[in-house]
């Protein structure tokens, strides 16, 4: 029953905060038509690119680069670009709420693996060795270019994010290795053995 409809308790959070009231449109009514119909044209338009990516960061990249062609093109209604309309109407909307961030950036829980790391986008990161099994949860900063790493609460590690397939904190890597592979070497053996195999992690998976 339509008059029964009920919101998402997280949208309508969400949509208080924003400061709008949202309202239910009854479908195949032609007031809804045109929204239904460009979302149906929108999503035709990433038909092609099915099976052309493997991780959620080539289909972000696929969606960003359709965004940008679409905020380009004209419209066959008003013959004007969304991104002239944009800059018009920009001015007259009101100032962004910045609490809202926080929806769009929800936090993560990973087991900590065997190896002493943690995935996150499709990339590994360094913990100390004490976590291994452990759950932790993962912070992204809102400028999407760092992780924080906490254990109970407590922050235990931190990454800026790369494009590396293995990313380790020096502290870790020594901890990691004196845990297991080095387990008989003295600590000054660690560092020397370190030193030389640098640039051999930092290239892995470049």
């Amino acid at each position: 029953d339509f008059h029964h409809h009920r919101f998402n308790e997280r949208f309508l959070s969400f949509s208080h905060d924003a400061g709008f009231h949202p309202i239910a449109c009854r479908p195949f009514r032609p007031q809804t038509k045109g929204c239904v119909e460009a979302l149906a044209r929108t999503m035709g338009r990433l038909k092609p690119y099915d099976g052309e990516f493997s991780t959620i960061n080539n289909l972000n990249d696929i969606v960003d680069r359709l965004a940008k062609r679409l905020n380009h093109e004209k419209s066959q209604s008003n013959n004007q670009k969304p991104v002239e309309l944009w800059t018009k109407e920009k001015e007259h909307f009101r100032s962004l709420n910045h609490d809202l961030v926080r929806y769009f950036h929800s936090d993560q829980t990973r087991k900590v693996s065997r190896d002493s790391m943690i995935r996150f986008q499709n990339h590994q990161y360094s913990v100390s060795p004490n976590y291994i099994g452990k759950e932790v949860e993962i912070k992204l900063t809102p400028d999407d270019k760092t992780i924080h790493i906490f254990y109970q609460g407590i922050e235990i590690q931190k990454h800026d994010l790369t494009n590396k397939q293995f990313n380790y904190d020096l502290h870790d890597k020594h901890a990691i290795l004196k845990s297991d592979l080095m387990a008989d070497k003295t600590d000054e053996e660690i560092n020397q053995y370190m030193l030389n195999n640098l640039s051999i992690y930092d290239r892995i998976g470049e």
